[in-house]
């Protein structure tokens, strides 16, 4: 990533987002709430530090101009555009993703179509449109 100290704060978001969305995709599998709120909360003191970098002798105000009240989400880093702003995705919007365990005695090849079915949603000796009826 390139130095973004003197980057505007829209650039800043885009090469941020891309990085946040990538890593929380990575991440998600398992129970990551309690890392991710902590992400969020690191994330909001290293761009609380960008801001008075930009704005050395200005005060708390021109630092908090960066951030917005969206909706009823307080304290959103924000770049304004007229109707649609360009916003900071937050690590605690992603939801981690929770796996069933397999059946210690279950083999896609034991001939339990439904069983197999319901969990993935495909089956080769079933049809789709009957695996995806049965995950639903």
């Amino acid at each position: 990533m390139t130095s973004t100290k003197r980057s505007p704060q829209a650039a800043l978001i885009k090469n941020l987002n891309s990085i946040i969305r990538g890593w929380c995709n990575y991440f998600s599998i398992g129970c990551p709430t309690k890392v991710f709120y902590r992400m969020d909360y690191l994330i909001y003191w290293k761009l609380r530090r960008w801001a008075k970098r930009r704005h050395l002798n200005k005060g708390e105000y021109w630092m908090n101009k960066y951030w917005q009240k969206i909706g009823n989400r307080n304290w959103v880093f924000s770049a304004s555009r007229e109707n649609n702003p360009l916003t900071l995705v937050e690590y605690g919007s992603f939801k981690s993703q929770q796996y069933t365990k397999v059946k210690g005695d279950a083999s896609p090849y034991d001939g339990n179509l439904a069983y197999w079915s319901t969990r993935m949603g495909k089956h080769p000796q079933m049809s789709k449109r009957t695996a995806s009826l049965l995950k639903k």
